[in-house]
Protein backbone atom coordinates (compact mmCIF):
# COMPACT_ATOMS: atom_id res chain seq x y z
CA UNK A 1 0.00 0.00 0.00
CA UNK A 2 2.93 2.20 0.88
CA UNK A 3 4.32 1.55 -2.29
CA UNK A 4 1.43 2.52 -4.22
CA UNK A 5 0.95 5.64 -2.56
CA UNK A 6 4.27 6.89 -3.11
CA UNK A 7 3.76 6.23 -7.04
CA UNK A 8 0.26 8.13 -7.10
CA UNK A 9 2.33 11.13 -5.28
CA UNK A 10 5.17 10.97 -8.02
CA UNK A 11 2.60 10.93 -10.68
CA UNK A 12 0.64 13.65 -9.05
CA UNK A 13 4.03 15.37 -8.75
CA UNK A 14 5.10 15.29 -11.95
CA UNK A 15 1.59 16.26 -13.54
CA UNK A 16 1.59 19.56 -11.35
CA UNK A 17 5.40 20.50 -12.64
CA UNK A 18 4.04 19.60 -16.37
CA UNK A 19 1.25 22.10 -16.09
CA UNK A 20 3.60 24.46 -14.04
CA UNK A 21 6.13 24.51 -17.32
CA UNK A 22 3.39 24.20 -19.82
CA UNK A 23 1.82 27.78 -17.78
CA UNK A 24 5.61 29.29 -17.70
CA UNK A 25 5.85 28.81 -21.33
CA UNK A 26 2.79 30.55 -22.46
CA UNK A 27 3.47 33.19 -20.37
CA UNK A 28 6.97 33.48 -21.92
CA UNK A 29 5.74 33.21 -25.64
CA UNK A 30 3.11 36.17 -24.57
CA UNK A 31 5.61 38.16 -23.31
CA UNK A 32 6.41 41.13 -25.14
CA UNK A 33 10.01 41.35 -26.55
CA UNK A 34 12.07 44.11 -27.56
CA UNK A 35 15.22 42.97 -29.17
CA UNK A 36 17.39 46.30 -29.19
CA UNK A 37 16.51 46.72 -25.85
CA UNK A 38 17.32 43.33 -24.64
CA UNK A 39 20.62 43.68 -27.00
CA UNK A 40 21.07 47.21 -24.81
CA UNK A 41 20.42 45.72 -21.11
CA UNK A 42 23.07 42.78 -22.17
CA UNK A 43 25.77 45.24 -23.02
CA UNK A 44 25.26 47.47 -20.22
CA UNK A 45 25.24 44.14 -18.09
CA UNK A 46 28.98 43.39 -19.28
CA UNK A 47 30.23 46.98 -19.56
CA UNK A 48 29.51 47.74 -16.18
CA UNK A 49 31.21 44.49 -14.68
CA UNK A 50 33.91 44.05 -16.92
CA UNK A 51 36.84 46.49 -18.62
CA UNK A 52 36.28 44.95 -21.72
CA UNK A 53 37.72 45.99 -25.54
CA UNK A 54 36.00 48.20 -28.54
CA UNK A 55 33.32 45.77 -30.26
CA UNK A 56 32.91 43.31 -27.41
CA UNK A 57 29.85 44.31 -25.59
CA UNK A 58 27.88 44.04 -28.28
CA UNK A 59 29.56 40.85 -29.37
CA UNK A 60 28.68 38.92 -26.13
CA UNK A 61 25.38 40.58 -25.97
CA UNK A 62 24.65 38.53 -29.07
CA UNK A 63 26.90 35.00 -28.30
CA UNK A 64 24.44 35.62 -25.19
CA UNK A 65 21.19 35.74 -27.04
CA UNK A 66 22.33 32.76 -29.57
CA UNK A 67 23.48 30.19 -26.46
CA UNK A 68 19.78 29.89 -26.30
CA UNK A 69 18.78 29.35 -30.10
CA UNK A 70 22.00 28.16 -30.82
CA UNK A 71 20.50 24.75 -32.73
CA UNK A 72 18.71 26.68 -35.18
CA UNK A 73 22.00 27.53 -37.38
CA UNK A 74 24.38 24.96 -39.04
CA UNK A 75 27.31 26.56 -36.99
CA UNK A 76 27.96 28.34 -33.69
CA UNK A 77 31.35 30.55 -33.01
CA UNK A 78 33.28 29.88 -29.83
CA UNK A 79 34.83 32.63 -27.71
CA UNK A 80 37.98 33.12 -26.77
CA UNK A 81 38.89 35.24 -24.35
CA UNK A 82 43.15 35.64 -24.30
CA UNK A 83 45.54 38.15 -22.38
CA UNK A 84 49.28 37.97 -22.26
CA UNK A 85 49.03 38.21 -18.28
CA UNK A 86 46.88 36.43 -15.38
CA UNK A 87 44.40 38.68 -13.99
CA UNK A 88 42.77 40.75 -17.18
CA UNK A 89 39.65 40.23 -16.58
CA UNK A 90 38.77 36.51 -18.14
CA UNK A 91 37.45 34.52 -15.31
CA UNK A 92 35.36 37.83 -14.50
CA UNK A 93 33.33 37.78 -17.92
CA UNK A 94 33.00 33.62 -17.88
CA UNK A 95 31.60 34.13 -14.24
CA UNK A 96 28.63 36.89 -15.85
CA UNK A 97 28.44 34.73 -19.31
CA UNK A 98 27.59 31.97 -17.03
CA UNK A 99 24.95 33.83 -15.57
CA UNK A 100 23.30 34.69 -18.54
CA UNK A 101 24.03 32.14 -20.95
CA UNK A 102 21.67 28.59 -21.57
CA UNK A 103 22.67 25.38 -19.90
CA UNK A 104 25.94 26.65 -18.51
CA UNK A 105 28.48 24.20 -17.25
CA UNK A 106 32.17 24.58 -15.72
CA UNK A 107 34.41 22.55 -17.70
CA UNK A 108 37.87 23.71 -17.00
CA UNK A 109 38.84 20.28 -15.05
CA UNK A 110 37.01 17.95 -16.93
CA UNK A 111 37.78 15.26 -18.70
CA UNK A 112 37.58 13.98 -22.35
CA UNK A 113 35.00 11.24 -21.30
CA UNK A 114 33.59 13.71 -18.87
CA UNK A 115 33.30 16.33 -21.82
CA UNK A 116 31.38 14.26 -23.87
CA UNK A 117 29.33 12.79 -21.96
CA UNK A 118 28.40 16.64 -20.68
CA UNK A 119 27.28 17.48 -24.02
CA UNK A 120 25.16 14.61 -24.79
CA UNK A 121 23.09 15.11 -21.51
CA UNK A 122 22.86 18.65 -21.45
CA UNK A 123 23.64 20.21 -25.00
CA UNK A 124 25.24 23.25 -22.52
CA UNK A 125 27.24 26.57 -23.13
CA UNK A 126 30.57 25.16 -21.97
CA UNK A 127 33.01 27.60 -20.01
CA UNK A 128 36.80 26.19 -20.10
CA UNK A 129 38.92 28.33 -18.03
CA UNK A 130 43.11 28.11 -18.23
CA UNK A 131 42.40 27.11 -21.92
CA UNK A 132 46.11 27.27 -22.40
CA UNK A 133 46.70 24.06 -21.19
CA UNK A 134 44.89 22.25 -24.35
CA UNK A 135 48.30 23.70 -26.21
CA UNK A 136 50.10 20.69 -24.63
CA UNK A 137 50.67 17.70 -26.10
CA UNK A 138 49.19 15.17 -23.41
CA UNK A 139 46.54 12.69 -24.27
CA UNK A 140 43.81 14.75 -22.39
CA UNK A 141 44.19 18.43 -24.12
CA UNK A 142 44.93 16.08 -27.89
CA UNK A 143 41.37 14.99 -26.80
CA UNK A 144 39.67 17.54 -26.00
CA UNK A 145 41.46 19.60 -28.99
CA UNK A 146 39.63 17.10 -31.24
CA UNK A 147 36.29 17.41 -30.07
CA UNK A 148 36.37 21.12 -30.04
CA UNK A 149 37.49 21.41 -33.60
CA UNK A 150 34.62 19.79 -34.98
CA UNK A 151 31.61 20.81 -32.66
CA UNK A 152 31.11 23.71 -33.84
CA UNK A 153 29.14 22.54 -36.44
CA UNK A 154 25.55 21.41 -36.45
CA UNK A 155 25.46 17.37 -36.20
CA UNK A 156 29.34 16.99 -35.65
CA UNK A 157 29.32 13.73 -33.40
CA UNK A 158 32.66 11.90 -32.25
CA UNK A 159 33.01 7.86 -31.73
CA UNK A 160 33.72 6.74 -28.36
CA UNK A 161 33.70 2.98 -27.08
CA UNK A 162 31.71 2.40 -23.75
CA UNK A 163 30.71 -0.65 -21.77
CA UNK A 164 33.66 -3.02 -20.39
CA UNK A 165 35.47 -5.94 -21.73
CA UNK A 166 33.49 -7.83 -24.49
CA UNK A 167 30.41 -5.90 -23.80
CA UNK A 168 32.57 -2.99 -25.31
CA UNK A 169 30.78 -1.07 -28.47
CA UNK A 170 31.32 1.84 -30.29
CA UNK A 171 28.99 4.73 -29.52
CA UNK A 172 28.63 8.21 -31.35
CA UNK A 173 28.20 11.15 -29.27
CA UNK A 174 26.95 15.15 -30.41
CA UNK A 175 29.60 17.42 -29.48
CA UNK A 176 27.77 20.65 -30.97
CA UNK A 177 27.40 23.25 -28.54
CA UNK A 178 28.91 27.13 -27.66
CA UNK A 179 31.71 27.08 -26.05
CA UNK A 180 34.22 29.78 -24.42
CA UNK A 181 37.90 29.60 -24.00
CA UNK A 182 39.85 31.81 -21.25
CA UNK A 183 43.66 31.28 -21.96
CA UNK A 184 46.50 33.02 -20.85
CA UNK A 185 48.34 33.40 -24.41
CA UNK A 186 45.75 32.79 -26.59
CA UNK A 187 45.20 30.12 -28.56
CA UNK A 188 46.61 28.25 -31.60
CA UNK A 189 45.59 26.55 -35.13
CA UNK A 190 42.61 24.97 -36.02
CA UNK A 191 40.83 25.80 -32.46
CA UNK A 192 41.82 29.41 -32.58
CA UNK A 193 40.08 29.47 -36.31
CA UNK A 194 36.68 28.36 -34.79
CA UNK A 195 36.78 31.59 -32.01
CA UNK A 196 35.70 35.02 -31.95
CA UNK A 197 38.86 36.23 -30.24
CA UNK A 198 38.63 39.04 -27.75
CA UNK A 199 42.16 40.30 -26.31
CA UNK A 200 41.74 41.39 -22.42
CA UNK A 201 44.05 43.65 -20.79
CA UNK A 202 43.89 44.95 -17.08
CA UNK A 203 41.65 47.66 -16.32
CA UNK A 204 42.97 51.21 -15.46
CA UNK A 205 44.11 52.24 -11.73
CA UNK A 206 40.78 53.92 -10.15
CA UNK A 207 38.21 52.74 -12.87
CA UNK A 208 35.21 51.19 -10.46
CA UNK A 209 33.06 48.47 -11.67
CA UNK A 210 29.83 46.62 -10.69
CA UNK A 211 30.79 43.78 -8.41
CA UNK A 212 30.32 40.21 -10.00
CA UNK A 213 29.06 38.34 -6.24
CA UNK A 214 26.90 35.54 -6.94
CA UNK A 215 23.88 36.72 -5.12
CA UNK A 216 24.23 40.23 -6.90
CA UNK A 217 24.80 38.95 -10.25
CA UNK A 218 21.47 36.64 -9.43
CA UNK A 219 19.40 39.18 -8.82
CA UNK A 220 20.01 40.87 -12.08
CA UNK A 221 20.63 37.82 -14.21
CA UNK A 222 17.32 36.10 -13.25
CA UNK A 223 15.20 39.04 -15.57
CA UNK A 224 17.59 38.94 -18.36
CA UNK A 225 17.57 35.11 -18.38
CA UNK A 226 13.69 35.23 -19.01
CA UNK A 227 13.52 37.81 -21.72
CA UNK A 228 16.07 35.75 -23.55
CA UNK A 229 14.26 32.48 -22.84
CA UNK A 230 11.42 34.60 -24.40
CA UNK A 231 12.99 35.71 -26.96
CA UNK A 232 14.06 32.38 -28.17
CA UNK A 233 10.70 30.73 -27.97
CA UNK A 234 9.16 33.50 -29.69
CA UNK A 235 11.78 34.08 -32.24
CA UNK A 236 13.13 30.51 -33.24
CA UNK A 237 11.16 30.37 -36.63
CA UNK A 238 11.77 33.72 -37.90
CA UNK A 239 15.53 32.75 -37.26
CA UNK A 240 14.92 29.75 -38.95
CA UNK A 241 13.11 31.00 -42.11
CA UNK A 242 15.80 33.70 -41.93
CA UNK A 243 18.80 31.52 -42.45
CA UNK A 244 17.00 29.05 -44.85
CA UNK A 245 16.05 32.40 -47.15
CA UNK A 246 19.84 33.46 -47.37
CA UNK A 247 21.19 33.46 -50.87
CA UNK A 248 23.88 31.47 -51.51
CA UNK A 249 26.92 34.14 -50.95
CA UNK A 250 24.68 35.13 -47.65
CA UNK A 251 23.32 38.38 -46.89
CA UNK A 252 26.62 39.47 -45.68
CA UNK A 253 29.54 38.67 -48.98
CA UNK A 254 32.06 41.09 -47.04
CA UNK A 255 32.17 38.02 -44.77
CA UNK A 256 34.31 34.64 -46.36
CA UNK A 257 34.76 31.05 -45.50
CA UNK A 258 35.41 30.66 -41.53
CA UNK A 259 34.58 34.24 -40.24
CA UNK A 260 31.46 33.88 -42.07
CA UNK A 261 30.70 30.91 -40.60
CA UNK A 262 31.34 31.81 -37.20
CA UNK A 263 29.67 35.43 -37.40
CA UNK A 264 26.12 34.73 -39.88
CA UNK A 265 24.30 32.92 -36.72
CA UNK A 266 25.01 36.74 -34.30
CA UNK A 267 24.52 39.03 -37.67
CA UNK A 268 21.06 37.18 -38.17
CA UNK A 269 19.75 38.18 -34.31
CA UNK A 270 21.09 41.74 -35.32
CA UNK A 271 19.19 41.80 -38.62
CA UNK A 272 16.10 41.03 -36.46
CA UNK A 273 16.85 43.58 -34.53
CA UNK A 274 17.30 46.78 -36.26
CA UNK A 275 19.55 47.92 -38.99
CA UNK A 276 21.90 50.36 -36.93
CA UNK A 277 22.39 47.23 -34.89
CA UNK A 278 22.94 44.87 -38.18
CA UNK A 279 25.51 48.11 -38.89
CA UNK A 280 27.87 47.61 -35.32
CA UNK A 281 27.63 43.85 -35.82
CA UNK A 282 29.38 43.87 -39.16
CA UNK A 283 31.90 46.69 -37.95
CA UNK A 284 32.45 44.63 -34.77
CA UNK A 285 32.86 41.21 -37.32
CA UNK A 286 35.16 43.00 -39.34
CA UNK A 287 37.24 44.23 -36.59
CA UNK A 288 37.49 41.37 -34.30
CA UNK A 289 38.30 38.81 -37.78
CA UNK A 290 41.01 41.35 -38.43
CA UNK A 291 42.73 41.23 -35.18
CA UNK A 292 42.15 37.34 -35.27
CA UNK A 293 43.82 37.48 -38.89
CA UNK A 294 47.11 38.97 -37.26
CA UNK A 295 47.03 36.77 -34.41
CA UNK A 296 47.44 33.96 -36.58
CA UNK A 297 49.75 35.26 -39.25
CA UNK A 298 52.16 35.83 -36.17
CA UNK A 299 52.08 31.34 -36.43
CA UNK A 300 55.18 29.91 -36.44
CA UNK A 301 53.76 27.72 -39.69
CA UNK A 302 52.92 31.26 -41.03
CA UNK A 303 56.00 33.14 -40.25
CA UNK A 304 58.29 30.09 -41.44
CA UNK A 305 56.61 30.20 -45.06
CA UNK A 306 56.30 34.02 -45.58
CA UNK A 307 60.07 34.00 -44.84
CA UNK A 308 60.55 31.15 -47.19
CA UNK A 309 58.29 33.33 -49.52
CA UNK A 310 60.60 35.77 -49.26
CA UNK A 311 63.38 34.53 -50.17
CA UNK A 312 62.49 32.54 -53.20
CA UNK A 313 60.36 35.61 -54.84
CA UNK A 314 64.39 37.31 -55.12
CA UNK A 315 65.57 33.89 -55.85
CA UNK A 316 67.19 34.24 -59.78
CA UNK A 317 67.90 29.82 -60.58
CA UNK A 318 64.80 28.77 -62.12
CA UNK A 319 65.10 26.11 -59.36
CA UNK A 320 66.60 25.08 -56.28
CA UNK A 321 67.37 22.35 -53.65
CA UNK A 322 67.11 23.13 -49.94
CA UNK A 323 70.02 23.31 -49.17
CA UNK A 324 70.85 25.86 -51.78
CA UNK A 325 68.47 28.63 -49.22
CA UNK A 326 70.54 28.00 -45.85
CA UNK A 327 72.06 30.82 -46.35
CA UNK A 328 69.95 33.30 -47.30
CA UNK A 329 67.26 31.62 -44.75
CA UNK A 330 69.60 32.22 -41.58
CA UNK A 331 69.26 36.02 -41.99
CA UNK A 332 65.53 35.52 -41.56
CA UNK A 333 64.44 36.00 -37.70
CA UNK A 334 62.20 32.09 -37.71
CA UNK A 335 64.20 30.67 -39.89
CA UNK A 336 67.58 31.58 -38.30
CA UNK A 337 66.10 30.49 -35.04
CA UNK A 338 65.31 27.03 -36.45
CA UNK A 339 68.62 26.71 -38.19
CA UNK A 340 70.74 27.40 -35.35
CA UNK A 341 69.34 24.58 -33.54
CA UNK A 342 71.37 22.53 -36.40
CA UNK A 343 74.99 22.02 -36.36
CA UNK A 344 75.31 20.43 -39.87
CA UNK A 345 74.58 21.65 -43.21
CA UNK A 346 73.23 18.57 -44.10
CA UNK A 347 70.89 19.14 -41.52
CA UNK A 348 69.76 22.16 -42.13
CA UNK A 349 68.98 21.51 -45.44
CA UNK A 350 66.81 18.20 -44.23
CA UNK A 351 65.14 20.86 -42.05
CA UNK A 352 64.25 23.05 -45.02
CA UNK A 353 63.57 19.92 -47.19
CA UNK A 354 60.76 18.94 -44.29
CA UNK A 355 58.93 22.40 -44.62
CA UNK A 356 59.20 22.69 -48.08
CA UNK A 357 57.30 18.65 -48.51
CA UNK A 358 54.31 20.11 -47.13
CA UNK A 359 53.82 22.26 -50.26
CA UNK A 360 53.47 19.13 -52.40
CA UNK A 361 54.93 20.15 -55.20
CA UNK A 362 54.85 18.13 -58.29
CA UNK A 363 58.05 19.78 -59.96
CA UNK A 364 59.94 17.74 -57.16
CA UNK A 365 62.90 16.09 -58.86
CA UNK A 366 65.48 13.20 -57.05
CA UNK A 367 68.82 13.83 -58.11
CA UNK A 368 71.85 12.02 -56.69
CA UNK A 369 72.69 15.33 -55.22
CA UNK A 370 69.28 16.08 -53.60
CA UNK A 371 65.75 16.51 -54.62
CA UNK A 372 65.52 19.86 -56.59
CA UNK A 373 62.13 21.83 -57.18
CA UNK A 374 60.74 24.27 -59.78
CA UNK A 375 61.82 27.93 -58.28
CA UNK A 376 58.26 29.93 -59.93
CA UNK A 377 56.11 26.72 -58.60
CA UNK A 378 57.23 27.15 -54.83
CA UNK A 379 56.60 31.00 -55.33
CA UNK A 380 52.99 30.29 -56.54
CA UNK A 381 52.08 27.92 -53.61
CA UNK A 382 52.95 29.99 -51.27
CA UNK A 383 51.30 32.90 -52.24
CA UNK A 384 48.38 30.58 -52.79
CA UNK A 385 49.00 29.55 -48.94
CA UNK A 386 49.30 33.40 -47.77
CA UNK A 387 47.17 35.40 -49.92
CA UNK A 388 47.60 38.73 -50.66
CA UNK A 389 45.18 40.93 -48.11
CA UNK A 390 42.40 43.08 -49.69
CA UNK A 391 39.84 45.34 -48.42
CA UNK A 392 36.60 43.15 -49.25
CA UNK A 393 37.95 40.19 -46.78
CA UNK A 394 36.92 39.94 -43.26
CA UNK A 395 39.80 37.61 -42.79
CA UNK A 396 42.31 39.97 -44.24
CA UNK A 397 41.06 43.06 -44.65
CA UNK A 398 44.14 44.91 -42.48
CA UNK A 399 43.80 48.38 -44.41
CA UNK A 400 40.23 48.92 -44.02
CA UNK A 401 40.55 51.70 -41.74
CA UNK A 402 41.84 52.52 -37.91
CA UNK A 403 39.83 51.72 -34.72
CA UNK A 404 40.44 52.94 -31.07
CA UNK A 405 41.45 50.08 -28.45
CA UNK A 406 41.67 51.09 -24.80
CA UNK A 407 41.13 54.34 -25.98
CA UNK A 408 44.90 53.73 -27.70
CA UNK A 409 44.61 53.98 -31.78
CA UNK A 410 45.55 50.82 -34.00
CA UNK A 411 45.68 49.00 -36.92
CA UNK A 412 42.61 47.05 -36.65
CA UNK A 413 40.30 46.90 -39.43
CA UNK A 414 37.65 48.40 -39.37
CA UNK A 415 34.66 50.11 -41.86
CA UNK A 416 33.72 53.51 -41.71
CA UNK A 417 30.62 53.34 -39.79
CA UNK A 418 28.94 55.10 -42.63
CA UNK A 419 29.98 52.79 -44.87
CA UNK A 420 28.56 50.02 -43.00
CA UNK A 421 25.32 51.94 -42.04
CA UNK A 422 24.22 52.45 -46.28
CA UNK A 423 25.08 49.04 -46.86
CA UNK A 424 22.94 47.53 -44.27
CA UNK A 425 20.41 49.69 -45.01
CA UNK A 426 20.38 48.40 -48.74
CA UNK A 427 20.81 44.90 -47.70
CA UNK A 428 17.61 44.98 -45.46
CA UNK A 429 15.39 45.59 -49.03
CA UNK A 430 14.44 42.05 -49.82
CA UNK A 431 17.18 40.02 -51.92
CA UNK A 432 17.19 41.01 -55.65
CA UNK A 433 18.71 38.06 -57.99
CA UNK A 434 20.09 40.26 -60.41
CA UNK A 435 18.55 38.79 -64.05
CA UNK A 436 16.78 36.91 -62.90
CA UNK A 437 14.22 39.25 -60.65
CA UNK A 438 14.73 41.67 -63.47
CA UNK A 439 13.29 39.11 -65.93
CA UNK A 440 11.19 37.51 -64.55
CA UNK A 441 11.89 34.32 -66.56
CA UNK A 442 14.58 31.86 -64.15
CA UNK A 443 14.47 29.67 -66.89
CA UNK A 444 16.34 31.82 -69.34
CA UNK A 445 18.86 33.33 -66.87
CA UNK A 446 19.46 29.90 -64.18
CA UNK A 447 20.83 27.35 -66.99
CA UNK A 448 24.35 26.48 -65.04
CA UNK A 449 27.24 26.82 -67.56
CA UNK A 450 30.52 25.79 -68.69
CA UNK A 451 33.26 27.98 -70.17
CA UNK A 452 30.54 30.14 -71.58
CA UNK A 453 28.54 26.90 -72.83
CA UNK A 454 24.98 25.77 -71.33
CA UNK A 455 25.67 22.59 -69.31
CA UNK A 456 22.81 20.91 -71.74
CA UNK A 457 24.23 21.60 -74.68
CA UNK A 458 27.45 20.74 -74.08
CA UNK A 459 26.25 17.22 -72.60
CA UNK A 460 24.35 16.51 -76.16
CA UNK A 461 27.53 17.28 -78.42
CA UNK A 462 29.27 14.91 -76.46
CA UNK A 463 30.06 11.83 -78.80
CA UNK A 464 28.81 8.46 -78.18
CA UNK A 465 30.70 5.75 -76.76
CA UNK A 466 33.90 7.34 -75.68
CA UNK A 467 32.26 10.85 -75.03
CA UNK A 468 35.12 13.72 -74.35
CA UNK A 469 37.98 11.88 -71.79
CA UNK A 470 38.20 8.41 -74.11
CA UNK A 471 40.97 7.61 -72.05
CA UNK A 472 39.05 7.38 -68.59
Amino acid sequence: ILGTIERERREITNIQKQAAEKARQARLLGMPIALPALLADLERYFTERAYLPPHSALTLALWTINTWVFDVFDTTPYLLFESPVPQAGKTTVLRLLEAVTDEPRQATAASEAALFRMIEAYTPTLLIDEAETLAGKTDRAEAIRAIANVGYKRGAEVPRCVGEGVDQSVKWFKVYCPKVFAAIGGLRGALLDRCIVISMVKRPAGMKLKPVKEKQLRRVAEPLRERLEAYALQKRESLAELDEQAPDEGYWPILADREAELWEPLLNHARLAEPETEARTLEAALALSGRKQAIQADDVQHVLARELLDVLEGWKPADFAPGDLIENLADSEAWGARLAEKHEAKAKAAAIGRFICTLRLESRQRTRQGTRYQTMEAVQKLRACLPEKTATSATSATEAGKSTTYGVADDSPTLQPKQINAATRNSLVAVQTGPVAESGNASATLKPRINGGVVADVAVSAGAGEGYWGEL
